[in-house]
């Protein structure tokens, strides 16, 4: 049985101890809301992002970022400060492990918060590379003319694809508002508010120093984006699209790019409009055969009922599997979670027997039950012959307030619901064979995080004899459990991350997080504030501070 062992290096080895008496932690004094992020880039080490405090002389537009690497023993190797607008912030990046270098995207933009809410980009970008080589940078500029909601950004062979879909901006939302509220019946006056996502992606060609946007103008009606995937071996760049081009079809396309960004062939897979896609990733076992794994939801019931994506108001009502062989669709299966075994084992007995007698009424009725959990789909895993799906449950967490206003009328109180951030719940794990049926399920527990930043928290492990080890970090502990298939080879365990100095108390730790570095080495991070009531004369006895600290595993 190999059982999965976390424990913090405090020292590489016996000759850095010499030299350095450092643990294998970097602390880096920030204030509350300073930007800063860490990105392992592999056996050339981690490079630390920070927006910088001083400013550009004579240029007021620009801002400087500073960017920092370090090697695998921590060791600071040079740094560098790049100018970006000060409109604009760090969204997605992209490592090339091969040629060693960063891409690292930049935008502006704003967030809707509604019923439904959702961020979004706008405006002017800037897509930064750096070489690690030497920090040189190069950077490509545009715009985004309309709103949109970027589901991912790749890279290969210096070429960059990120893409997405149009949305409505903050103040386009308050205009169609407006028009419901006041002008409906005068639409010869103001127009249809009705709107129609498009689907766009952009090609970024650092030999070429440049960037082509481009609609997906072959496409009639509602069109998303659902996901951009880079495949290593055949250097290609797969673009699965969401479509809905009439009252009568449904249709999911697979576009397959070559690395200059030029589009080589569509795949296409026609659906049934009683089920929707809601997330989506494929994968090459071979040169022949594709396989498309996701979730999804409740059926189209007609051409406008995807203008709402890009919000988290989709429940999910099961995982699907399709295989394309030679490029013609195969089979698509979908599997509903009231089928599974594991979907709610994170919760009481007693809850899921509530559960349980409300599936089985819907299912009487020939219904099946929307959850109301969204999900963050991982990258299929080949393990062997089967093909494995996981998947991180979330869902928008409110409260209410109340409040007074006053007039000359008098004193009326209202209520307002107050958007508190996505609660993670769990994360479901699902084995499928090459005909596409479900072998085994199972579930893995996620517990307190509740934030404003939806991105994959736990990260996967593959053991030898088909283990998998599924890990997450947060409040400054790493939390793991072990997996074989349907059973569970070791249950969950909670390691505490060291800090620095005997005597450290740690009062809060926000925006923490764990990622792959080499080999069998990960890096976790994250803010903390520090109280240590022992500090020796010259230390500070308050320390905030952004962290990051090197992980071993086993």
């Amino acid at each position: 049985m190999k059982k999965l062992l976390f424990f913090l290096l405090l020292f590489a080895s016996s000759q850095i101890y010499c030299q350095s008496k450092q643990p294998l932690r970097v602390e880096v004094d920030v204030e509350e809301s300073d930007n800063t992020y860490v990105i392992p880039v592999g056996s050339e080490g981690v490079v630390l992002l920070q927006e910088a405090d001083k400013t550009i002389k004579g240029d007021r537009g620009n801002k400087y970022w500073t960017l920092t690497k370090y090697n695998t023993d921590f060791q600071k190797v040079t740094s560098k400060d790049i100018a970006i607008s000060k409109k604009q912030d760090m969204y997605k990046y992209c490592y090339d492990s091969t040629l060693k270098v960063l891409y690292i995207l930049y935008t502006s933009g704003g967030s809707v918060v509604t019923a439904s809410s959702y961020s979004y980009v706008q405006g002017d970008y800037q897509l930064v590379r750096i070489s690690l080589k030497d920090l040189s940078v190069k950077t490509l500029t545009g715009t985004m003319e309309n709103a949109m909601t970027l589901v991912d950004l790749t890279c290969i062979d210096d070429n960059v694809t990120f893409g997405g879909y149009t949305v409505l901006s903050a103040s386009q939302m308050v205009g169609k508002v407006y028009f419901t509220l006041c002008c409906l019946g005068i639409p010869a006056i103001f127009g249809s508010m009705h709107f129609t996502p498009k689907a766009c992606y952009f090609n970024a060609d650092f030999k070429l120093g440049k960037i082509n946007p481009k609609f997906l103008m072959q496409y009639v009606g509602p069109t998303k984006i659902n996901d951009i995937s880079v495949n290593a071996k055949d250097k290609k760049t797969d673009i699965i699209v969401e479509n809905v081009p009439d009252k009568l079809a449904y249709n999911i396309d697979i576009i397959e790019m070559n690395n200059k960004g030029e589009q080589e062939k569509t795949i296409n897979m026609k659906l049934n409009r009683d089920k929707q896609i809601l997330n989506a990733k494929l994968t090459k076992p071979n040169s022949n055969d594709i396989f498309v794994i996701g979730t999804y939801g409740e059926g189209v019931s007609n051409s406008k009922s995807i203008a709402n994506i890009g919000t988290t108001s989709f429940g999910a009502q099961g995982m699907f599997i399709g295989k394309i062989v030679e490029d013609k669709p195969q089979f698509v299966k979908f599997y509903s979670f009231s089928k599974f075994k594991q979907f709610f084992a994170f919760l009481s007995t007693k809850t899921q027997q509530k559960i349980e007698k409300k599936i089985k009424k819907k299912e009487a009725k020939g219904k099946d039950i929307s959850y109301g959990y969204s999900f963050l789909v991982h990258d299929i895993i080949k393990q062997g012959d089967t093909y494995i799906m996981i998947a991180e449950a979330y869902y928008p967490e409110y409260h209410y307030e109340t409040y007074t206003t006053c007039s000359n009328n008098g004193c009326t109180t209202h209520t307002r619901r107050v958007f508190d951030g996505y609660r993670y719940t769990h994360a479901v794990m699902a084995g499928f064979n090459k005909d596409g049926d479900l072998l085994w399920d199972n579930c893995f527990e996620i517990q307190n995080i509740l934030t404003y930043t939806l991105k994959q928290r736990i990260k996967v492990l593959l053991q030898p004899n088909n283990n998998i080890a599924l890990v997450y970090n947060y409040a400054g502990r790493i939390n793991s459990k072990v997996f074989k298939g349907n059973t569970v080879v070791d249950s969950k365990s909670s390691e505490k991350i060291e800090t620095n100095f005997s005597g450290d108390q740690v009062k809060s730790d926000f925006g923490s997080d764990i990622d792959f570095w080499y080999d069998n080495y990960m890096i976790a991070y994250g803010f903390q504030k520090i109280k240590n009531k022992e500090a020796e004369k010259g230390e500070k006895k308050k320390r905030n501070i952004f962290y990051f600290n090197k992980v071993s595993y086993q």
